[in-house]
This record gives C-alpha cells, structure tokens and sequence, in this order.
C-alpha cells in the first residue's frame, strides 16, 4: 500500500481516494427458467429477491434493490441473432438526498426502474461481427443511483468485432 506522501496527499489538499463503502452481506433467492423453443427460440424468465445491505457506520441498512425480475426472449438462424431483453428492478435502497419536512429530515427510497434493450447480430465468419444495439428502447427517465442521476435516454450502437 502506498504511503501518504507516495500518493502526495501531504501536499495536495485536493487529492481524494475511493475506499469500500464499509462491511457487506447479501441473502436472498434467485431463481431463473430457461427455455429452448424449436430450433431457433428461446426465452428466459428470471428473479431475484435479496436484502443487501451495508454497514459503514455501525448499523446495517439496505444497499441496493431487494426485487430483480428478468425477462428475455432470443431467435438465432444460421449468422443471425436477435434478443430482447427486459429488466426490473423494485424495493430500492433510500436515496442517497432526503426531504426536508416540519417533523424533520425524511429519507425516501429511490423509484423503482425498468428497461428494455434489444440487439441485433450477424456473424460473416468466426473472427468477424456487427451489432446492431439499442438501449432504453421504452426511453424511460429512471434514476440510476444513490445520487439520483438519470440513466440515458434511448440510444443505440453499432459494432463491428473481430476476434483472434
């Protein structure tokens, strides 16, 4: 580990340094279904229950959401491949602001978020692709974070990979 004075902390009053948040634990019950339908469908379901939760000064408190659902249905032929997939994510942790009331300071807990993403894929070979992505197609404004920043609207990509 570095030194206060390797890092130049002693002369930079600006510096800062990321650290864990604090102590973590997790327990819960994920469950997901996968299901081959002919030869070129498929289709997932997907969820997730869990308290996770983070102790950085002395008590424990949720982290993240409690509720994860996932969904998704995929086709592939030959060089072609195609998916959609959904995500939900509810019982969030409280954000990271809080109301100010008449009785008080309130902590509220972040929205709960959906998205949906799809791609489209064409393999000319083993070594070359191209990806055609697309982000929150349902452009939703959810809150992404502690901080509540916004997630981008809807976007897309386009990608060519080589491999070797």
């Amino acid at each position: 580990m570095a030194s206060e004075e390797e890092l130049g902390i002693g002369t930079n009053t600006k510096a800062e340094i990321q650290i864990n948040k604090g102590d973590f634990r997790n327990t819960g019950i994920e469950v997901e279904y996968t299901k081959l339908v002919g030869d070129n469908w498929r289709y997932n379901l997907g969820v997730t229950y869990s308290n996770p939760e983070i102790n950085d000064s002395g008590e424990w408190v949720q982290d993240n959401a409690r509720l994860q659902f996932v969904a998704g249905i995929g086709y592939q032929k030959n060089k072609f491949n195609a998916g959609l997939n959904y995500l939900f994510l509810g019982d969030r942790n409280d954000s990271y602001y809080h109301e100010v009331t008449s009785s008080g300071n309130r902590y509220y807990a972040l929205p709960n978020r959906n998205i949906m993403n799809a791609t489209l894929q064409y393999s000319a070979d083993k070594n070359n692709s191209v990806a055609l992505n697309f982000y929150n197609i349902l452009d939703k404004k959810d809150v992404v974070n502690d901080y509540e920043n916004y997630g981008l609207p809807f976007n897309w990509t386009l990608t060519y990979n080589y491999s070797f």
